[in-house]
């Protein structure tokens, strides 16, 4: 059973329909959660290090919250893939299949974690306490604390590294603005939801 998700703006008078996703929370700090989201396609220079990273992750307390593009069967009918998937699940992943008509599979692969407030699994959660941290599917992370905000020093959003990348010029040339990596943004459900705007998803079975 695949789940298929289409990106819609949202307004008051729209509300999306979610499906319960039972999933225990077993890294706590400081009443905070915490999720790494990763994500990838089926190019096997990604998909084939997402469990090993998704170790990583689980090895200092962060459950893994994973958007394939694509649908089940697509990873189901290779054996390889297959097993990659039924690894992922062994280490306690959360896996959301993400596919679309209209976008690639790389582009989802590349943008679906910026969304991942915007899922089904983000109405499980504490909006307030619960942290996502967006992270590359071949970075393996041993330390956990260059990749949270500081709360204790009213810090909502985490940059890591935070100066990796050249400012970007705008398209008309006269200025520049600063770049960020997607690797690492760490914030709360509830910000991200400020950052990125209203949003929600719909799908379908």
């Amino acid at each position: 059973m695949s789940t298929k998700f289409v990106l819609l703006n949202y307004n008051k008078d729209k509300i999306c329909k979610s499906r319960p996703v039972e999933m225990s929370m077993e890294n706590e700090s400081n009443s905070f959660k915490y999720y790494a989201v990763l994500a990838t396609d089926q190019n096997m220079d990604y998909l084939f290090l997402l469990p090993i990273t998704a170790l990583t992750w689980k090895r200092i307390g962060i459950r893994s919250m994973v958007f394939l593009a694509g649908s089940y069967e697509d990873y189901a009918r290779y054996a390889d893939k297959r097993y990659i998937v039924e690894t992922l699940m062994q280490i306690g992943a959360h896996i959301t299949y993400v596919d679309s008509k209209k976008l690639s599979w790389t582009t989802i692969a590349q943008t679906s974690r910026l969304y991942a407030a915007g899922f089904p699994i983000a109405d499980t959660l504490d909006p307030d306490n619960t942290i996502l941290i967006t992270a590359d599917a071949d970075m393996f992370t041993f330390n956990l604390k260059p990749h949270l905000p500081d709360f204790s020093r009213g810090q909502k959003i985490r940059t890591y590294p935070p100066d990796c990348c050249p400012p970007i010029p705008t398209p008309k040339g006269d200025r520049k603005i600063k770049h960020y990596a997607i690797n690492t943004i760490a914030m709360s459900v509830g910000t991200w939801r400020e950052v990125m705007g209203s949003f929600c998803l719909y799908f379908n079975k």
